[in-house]
């Protein structure tokens, strides 16, 4: 029960950082444990494929980056006779 006694008058910052490091160690074993178990993917046709599919899908997307913008049209020169009127509601003409 003294222990517990000293431990509580001991300052905040040092309680404080004691916790940050028993928090960190939890963190980096529980992160060591982990690393043991992973999944290895062997080379099989169905890799292969989807290897190739993306990479023709990356090399599209660069050709078309590289490409200029396009240009947008001229309006054409042919001019209507007939006017809209604006905020119709049948789309009438005049």
């Amino acid at each position: 029960m003294q222990y517990v006694n000293w431990l509580l008058s001991l300052p905040r910052g040092v309680l404080a950082g004691a916790a940050a490091v028993v928090v960190l160690l939890v963190i980096w074993s529980w992160a060591r444990i982990g690393r043991r178990h992973y999944l290895v993917v062997k080379k099989s046709d169905a890799t292969q494929l989807v290897t190739y599919e993306l990479g023709r899908i990356a090399d599209a997307l660069e050709r078309l980056s590289s490409l200029p913008p396009p240009h947008e049209v001229a309006p054409s020169a042919e001019v209507n006779s007939t006017k809209r009127v604006d905020l119709s509601m049948f789309g009438r003409e005049i």
